[in-house]
């Protein structure tokens, strides 16, 4: 997905959005997302925040506004840059 961050980039944060919206119970079923089914999406997601720019997912978080999904989005990236991130440290 790094790679191909000028074709998707502008895109990967509307994906990241409705996967938020979806996982914080806004979706169609109103019900989020089961554990074994948010264990295998997640690699994916991290990689959507991988590709989105800084100024997207400010975006996101301004356009949440406080409650369940400013949370969710302020976790998976605080999760993205412990368990996913490569800074290059040796």
């Amino acid at each position: 997905m790094r790679q191909q961050r000028d074709v998707f980039g502008r895109h990967c944060f509307l994906f990241l959005s409705n996967y938020i919206w979806t996982y914080s119970g806004y979706g169609p079923l109103k019900t989020g997302i089961k554990r074994e089914i948010d264990e295998a999406l997640r690699p994916g997601v991290y990689a959507l925040i991988d590709a989105s720019s800084a100024d997207d997912l400010q975006y996101l978080h301004t356009v949440f506004g406080e409650g369940p999904c400013r949370s969710t989005l302020a976790t998976l990236q605080q999760d993205y840059k412990l368990n996913f991130h490569y800074e290059g440290k040796v």
